[in-house]
């Protein structure tokens, strides 16, 4: 009888002191549980560690005799369903603000998600023609809010780059009603509509463009910009 008194106050100490409680005061404040516990759970690894490496050896060593390959860890692979899922979850139970569960909503459609659904359609692109004047351009930045056009050829309307309003800041006198130098016209990179938003992210970080041609081949379609990729994850203020 005593055996299983004491049995039932460990089972019952272990469940709500060792596992219901720490568990809500986590979920209550990670950071401040991570400070607190981090130090203590990193010695306890170091401390450790020769007991566990001696294990793994002698598993491995096991192993080996029944002539079984050894793996180290579990691979676990969850599908952009099985994460969206996840994260809804997460939302219902709420441990996410509607803020956060929209960021990560974006952020698992960016794969799904392709140039041509975020776009600016060239119709309501303001463009410049190759021998736009400073003075214009600054004209042009305030009133739109823009700081990048893309530059078309007068006659032919083709598409020969674009210009930052940045690299006519300084000019002075009779060049701010000259035409802009061809050489501050930047080149700008084309993609087709097809392209995923999380490839033109990875793209413009790794070529450190800002704005992108979206070309079916034939014609222009419209601009992506890095403010249009980032808004699909974190919306529009």
């Amino acid at each position: 009888m005593a055996f299983v008194l004491a049995l039932g106050v460990v089972v019952f100490l272990h469940t709500v002191v060792g596992e219901m409680v720490p568990k809500n005061i986590t979920l209550a404040g990670p950071e401040t549980s991570a400070l607190w516990l981090g130090p203590a759970m990193l010695a306890f690894c170091l401390a450790t560690k020769p007991l566990l490496l001696a294990m793994k050896w002698a598993s491995r060593a096991v192993l080996r005799i029944w002539r079984i390959e050894a793996t180290d860890a579990v691979k676990t692979v969850f599908t952009a369903e099985e994460l969206a899922g996840l994260v809804s979850q997460a939302r219902t139970e709420g441990l996410l603000d509607a803020e956060e569960h929209a960021r990560i909503t974006g952020a698992l459609a960016l794969g799904r998600r392709t140039a041509g659904d975020a776009l600016r359609p060239w119709s309501q692109v303001t463009t410049v023609a190759e021998d736009v004047s400073p003075a214009s351009l600054e004209v042009l930045a305030t009133r739109t809010g823009r700081s990048r056009f893309p530059v078309v050829h007068r006659a032919t309307r083709r598409v020969l780059g674009f210009v930052h309003v940045k690299d006519i800041l300084g000019y002075e006198g009779a060049r701010r009603t000259a035409p802009v130098p061809p050489e501050i016209i930047r080149p700008l990179g084309v993609v087709p509509p097809e392209r995923t938003l999380a490839e033109l992210l990875l793209a413009m970080r790794r070529e450190r463009r800002h704005m992108l041609l979206v070309s079916d081949g034939s014609a222009a379609l419209g601009v992506v910009t890095l403010d249009d990729v980032l808004t699909a994850v974190v919306g529009r203020a």
